[in-house]
C-alpha cells in the first residue's frame, strides 16, 4: 500500500495552463502566441533596395569660345586639372589680321585726335604729306611682294602636282612589271635575283611617291600668311597718314573734335573684344577634375565652331548616386535615411551616403514589368575615384525600425488599405 503510493502522486493528470501545453496543438498555438508577442515589439531595421547608376557631382563642358582651329592640345583622356590649366590652344590668323588692323585704325583715329585738339601748323602739313607717300610705297612694294609670293605658291603646286602624277604612273608601271615578274617567278621561268631587282624599283617608286606628295602638301600649306599681314599693316599705315594729312588740312571744329573722340573709343571697344576673343583661344579648364573625353589628340588640326563640345571635365570626387525605388516602397523613403551602395565593380566595399532628394515625379520602370519607379538621389564622398561616371549596382536605403510583425504584413496591409479598398 505504502509502495503504490508515490506511483499514484506521479501520475496524477496536470490541470490548467500546464495541461493545455502538455497537448500538441495547445504547445503549438502557445509557441505561435510567443512568437507573435515578440514579433509585435522586437525591432528590425526596414531597408528598400534598388538599382543605381553613378553620375559626377560636377561636370564641365568645355566648348570652343569661338571659330578657331585647335593647334595644341595639352591633356589626354584621364589627366587630372586644376582650375585655370590649359587645355586647348587655338588659333585663327583672321583674328590677329583683324586685331593689327583695329590698332592701324585706332591709331589713325587718335592721330586724328590729337590734331583736332592741337591745331595745325605747316611744318606738320609738311610732314603728315611725307608719310602719305611714304605709306603709299611701302603698299605698292607689299602688294607687289603678295603678287609674287602668289605666283610662286602657283608654280610650287603646280610643279609638285606634276611631280606627283609622274611619280604616280612610275609606281604604277614599275607594280604592274612586278606583278608580271611575279607571276613569271611563280611559273619557274625566272630567278629569284631578277624579281627581286623589280620589287626593289616598286619600292623605291613607292618611296619617290611618297616624297612628291609630301613636296604638295607643303606647297598647299603656304598660306602666305607673312605676306599678307605686311599688305594688311601697309593699307593701315597709309589709312592712317591720308587721316592725318586730311585732319591737318581741314583744321578743328568743336563738332569734329567730339566724333574723332567717339570714333577713338569705337575701336577702343572693338579691339577690346577682339583681344578678348584672342585672349580666349588659350582654352582653360573652370574647375578641378578628370579630363573624360576619348582620343582628344584625333581633334588637333581641326576647325571648330563657336559652341562646339571639344572635352568633358568631371570632378567625381563627391558623386551623384540615384536609385530606382518602386512607388510602393517610397512612402518610408525620407530626407537625411541612410544609403548603402555597392557598386558591381567592387563587391567586398560598401559605399555610404544619405538621401538628399527624391524626385517629384515617377517615370517608367526600364525592365519591362510597367511599374513606376521613384528616382531617390544620394552623395558619396569619393576621395580614391573609386566610383567612376555610368558605375551601376545595388543599393539599400535604411528607413528605421519596424516591429518584425510590421515588416512581415506590411505588404499585405498596404493592399489591403489601396486595392481592396478600391471594391468598396
Amino acid at each position: 500500500m505504502s509502495d503504490q503510493l508515490p506511483a499514484r502522486i506521479i501520475a496524477r493528470p496536470k490541470t490548467g495552463l500546464a495541461a493545455l501545453i502538455e497537448k500538441p496543438r495547445s504547445r503549438k498555438l502557445a509557441i505561435f502566441a510567443v512568437l507573435l508577442a515578440l514579433s509585435s515589439v522586437v525591432p528590425m531595421e526596414l531597408t528598400i533596395s534598388g538599382e543605381f547608376e553613378v553620375y559626377p557631382e560636377h561636370n564641365a563642358d568645355i566648348r570652343a569660345p569661338v571659330e578657331a582651329v585647335i593647334a595644341e592640345i595639352f591633356v589626354k583622356e584621364g589627366d587630372a586639372v586644376e582650375a585655370g590649366d590649359m587645355l586647348f590652344q587655338l588659333s585663327n590668323p583672321d583674328h590677329e589680321a583683324k586685331r593689327q588692323d583695329i590698332r592701324a585704325q585706332l591709331a589713325a583715329a587718335q592721330a586724328r585726335l590729337d590734331l583736332l585738339v592741337e591745331g595745325t601748323r605747316s611744318e606738320e602739313i609738311n610732314l603728315a604729306a611725307s608719310e602719305v607717300e611714304t605709306a603709299q610705297s611701302r603698299l605698292s612694294h607689299a602688294r607687289t611682294m603678295l603678287r609674287e609670293a602668289e605666283v610662286m605658291r602657283d608654280q610650287k603646286t603646280s610643279q609638285a602636282r606634276q611631280a606627283v602624277a609622274l611619280a604616280k604612273d612610275q609606281l604604277d608601271f614599275a607594280e604592274a612589271d612586278r606583278d608580271r615578274y611575279q607571276k613569271l617567278l611563280e611559273g619557274g621561268i625566272i630567278a629569284q635575283q631578277k624579281f627581286s631587282e623589280i620589287d626593289q624599283i616598286a619600292r623605291i617608286r613607292r618611296g619617290a611617291l611618297a616624297d612628291s606628295q609630301a613636296g604638295l602638301n607643303m606647297a598647299l600649306a603656304d598660306d602666305l600668311g607673312e605676306a599678307r599681314r605686311e599688305a594688311s599693316a601697309a593699307a593701315g599705315a597709309l589709312r592712317e597718314s591720308r587721316a592725318r594729312l586730311d585732319l591737318l588740312h581741314a583744321g578743328s571744329r568743336g563738332e569734329e573734335i567730339e566724333a574723332a573722340k567717339s570714333a577713338v573709343e569705337n575701336l577702343e571697344a572693338q579691339l577690346a573684344l577682339v583681344e578678348d576673343e584672342l585672349a580666349s583661344m588659350a582654352v582653360r579648364s573652370p574647375e578641378r577634375g578628370i579630363v573624360m573625353t576619348e582620343h582628344l589628340h584625333d581633334l588637333l588640326g581641326q576647325l571648330v565652331h563657336r559652341g562646339d563640345l571639344m572635352a568633358e571635365v568631371y570632378d567625381f570626387r563627391v558623386v551623384r548616386a540615384e536609385l530606382l525605388i518602386p512607388e510602393k516602397e517610397i512612402g518610408a523613403v525620407a530626407v537625411g535615411q541612410t544609403i548603402r551602395l555597392k557598386a558591381r565593380a567592387y563587391p567586398g566595399r560598401a559605399f555610404e551616403g544619405q538621401v538628399v532628394a527624391i524626385a517629384p515625379r515617377a517615370i517608367d520602370s526600364t525592365d519591362g514589368l510597367s511599374r513606376k519607379m521613384i528616382r531617390v538621389t544620394t552623395e558619396i564622398a569619393n576621395p580614391d575615384l573609386a566610383l567612376k561616371p555610368a558605375m551601376t549596382g545595388q543599393g539599400k536605403i535604411y528607413a528605421g525600425n519596424r516591429s518584425i510583425l510590421n515588416l512581415m504584413t506590411r505588404r499585405f496591409v498596404r493592399y489591403f488599405r489601396v486595392e481592396f479598398w478600391s471594391w468598396w
